[in-house]
């Protein structure tokens, strides 16, 4: 497996806390950082990108909407334009 570098500049009090952090768990710096980078890319199901390119929550969301404005909309209080110069004559643009 081959590594590539990285690096980013923190404040002091932050470079600190995480030192204290690391140590308390017998771990490096750079040990801590990167156990904490694999479990999060590992364990968060929000970095999986779903067939549309979303992630999850981008995707769950986005689907709450549509379903949203479509309820909106069968009640009456949305109006739908054929064209977007329709829509923005509507709007006084």
């Amino acid at each position: 497996m081959s590594t590539h570098l990285i690096q980013l500049k923190i404040d002091l009090s932050l470079k600190e806390k995480l030192q204290r952090v690391a140590i308390s768990k017998g771990l490096t710096v750079t040990s801590y950082i990167k156990m904490t980078l694999t479990e999060a890319t590992e364990n968060d199901r929000d970095f999986a990108l779903t067939e549309n390119g979303f992630t999850e929550r981008e995707e769950r969301r986005l689907l709450a909407s549509i379903r949203e404005g479509q309820e909106e909309y069968k009640k009456g209080n949305l109006e739908a334009y054929n064209s977007m110069e329709q829509a923005l004559k509507n709007l006084a643009i």
